[in-house]
């Protein structure tokens, strides 16, 4: 949650949402950046790498050329979001970009573009240690883009890709106090949140968005899917980002979560299929850990058709022990999957089973309120013992 607020944060300080008011907001050859742009999102980083130098090289004066490192640096720890190898590296690099972009500092006409541009460098400092829950270092950073909230908002922002920083922090500071009152402290300093406002501002860049459109749309279609239970319109802004970004496995991973949901369990399985053969074929961003998730949605998929062996086998697997830091990260799955598996137990009236993975699940780490739907099955399966009815 906090992760979303700190990205709206970072979009609302990047100059490419600005308005340009003047030359110095117009980068040259934008559909070079946005060229550049679609490289990343398909993770062909040997071409977006050429053409970024390329650019370097036409325009040094420029600082558009160093700050899309930042986005190719992210995307990439993006595809493997828990490992824990790249954290160091990250921010290191980042540092390194500051370093550069504070260079165009001295130049009159720039240094404003240039300090939108640290300030967006900054963000996703803020979001690696959100995403790492280091909340006290995220607030700090995320403390120095601040300013830019109310930029977009009252309109001096007033294009396509503003509407993106504005939609998604109206969106998340209006259910974020509701849903979390212990929370509401920490945003009084921020502007008031608006959810309708928020949504239509998200539709909007999704569509008519120029450097935002594609993360504009993809925040879009989880929040319709994990917020709203609009699934029908998430799954077709999902799968049409999953069409244009073939190489892309997050797109891919939601795409057949969403199917999974919609009962389009032929679709999410060819996904599924596609994604664990680049993972047995060793492609880039396809790591072999991935597994875990990969025979968890085939859990979910079998499970959803009724072929409850099937589901129970893939749930299994996804019980393969991760070592290190990296296996710590990934143990939702491993509790999804055995919280899953008692669901399957029990509707095969084997609540011995089901007992079994519902009292694991209470020893592990709480994600999505998973001791809470354990103690409430344990309870109803107790309650059948009593009655005589358990399987």
């Amino acid at each position: 949650m906090r992760y979303l607020i700190l990205l709206s944060i970072l979009v609302l300080r990047s100059p490419l949402s600005a308005t340009p008011d003047g030359q110095p907001w117009t980068p040259p050859e934008s559909e070079k950046l946005l060229e550049m742009l679609d490289d990343i999102y398909n993770l062909d980083f040997d071409h977006y790498r050429q053409k970024q130098e390329r650019y370097l090289a036409r325009h040094p004066q420029r600082p558009e050329g160093v700050f899309i490192e930042a986005i190719a640096l992210w995307m990439r720890i993006l595809t493997d979001i828990y490992n824990p190898k790249y954290d160091g590296i990250f921010a290191n690099r980042l540092d390194e970009l500051i370093d550069q972009l504070e260079e165009f500092e001295d130049d009159e006409k720039m240094a404003e573009v240039a300090a939108f541009y640290i300030n967006a460098a900054v963000g996703f400092k803020a979001i690696m240690h959100v995403t790492r829950q280091q909340w006290f270092s995220a607030a700090l950073e995320g403390r120095k883009a601040i300013g830019g909230i109310e930029k977009a908002i009252d309109g001096r922002w007033n294009n396509a890709d503003a509407h993106f920083g504005s939609g998604l922090y109206l969106y998340y500071a209006d259910i974020i106090p509701k849903k979390y009152p212990l929370l509401k402290a920490l945003l009084l300093i921020y502007p008031d949140g608006d959810k309708a406002r928020g949504l239509s501002d998200l539709a909007y860049t999704a569509e008519n968005g120029l450097f935002a459109r594609v993360v504009a749309a993809y925040m879009y279609s989880l929040i319709l899917y994990t917020r709203e239970n609009r699934v029908s319109e998430a799954y077709k802004i999902m799968s049409g980002l999953s069409m244009r970004y073939p190489q892309n496995p997050i797109f891919m991973m939601w795409q057949a979560s969403m199917a999974i949901k919609l009962g389009h369990t032929g679709e999410a399985l060819k996904i599924m299929k596609v994604y664990e053969k680049r993972i047995r074929e060793k492609q880039p961003f396809y790591p072999g850990h991935k597994q875990r998730i990969v025979q968890f949605r085939y859990g979910q998929i079998y499970s959803r058709r009724h072929e409850y062996a099937k589901a129970i086998e893939h749930y299994k697997k996804a019980l393969k022990p991760i070592s290190g830091l990296l296996g710590e990260r990934l143990e939702r799955y491993e509790v999804y999957s055995r919280l899953q598996m008692g669901y399957v137990y029990e509707r095969m009236k084997r609540d011995d089973l089901a007992r079994e993975q519902f009292e694991r699940v209470l020893q592990m780490g709480d994600y999505q309120q998973s001791r809470r739907w354990a103690r409430q099955h344990l309870k109803k399966i107790e309650q059948r013992r009593k009655n005589g009815t358990d399987g």
